[in-house]
């Protein structure tokens, strides 16, 4: 986490899974990182993300752009 908070990147991806604890609302404490000050801090499930199959990979691109 902290070299993600030193890169101050443009867009952060959490992958999430069922019971999991990561959300994109934890970097909600760093409002001063680009990717949380542009809301641009997506969340995509796991199933998506980890299984890269050609439908897989289509419907983990749409959810980049929403």
């Amino acid at each position: 986490m902290e070299e993600v908070i030193r890169l101050d990147p443009d867009v952060i991806l959490v992958v999430t899974q069922m019971g999991s604890h990561a959300s994109p609302a934890m970097w909600d404490r760093y409002p001063t990182m680009r990717a949380v000050r542009n809301n641009r801090v997506k969340s995509l499930p796991a199933d998506l993300v980890c299984q890269p199959t050609p439908v897989r990979q289509s419907e983990y691109v749409e959810g980049l752009s929403t």
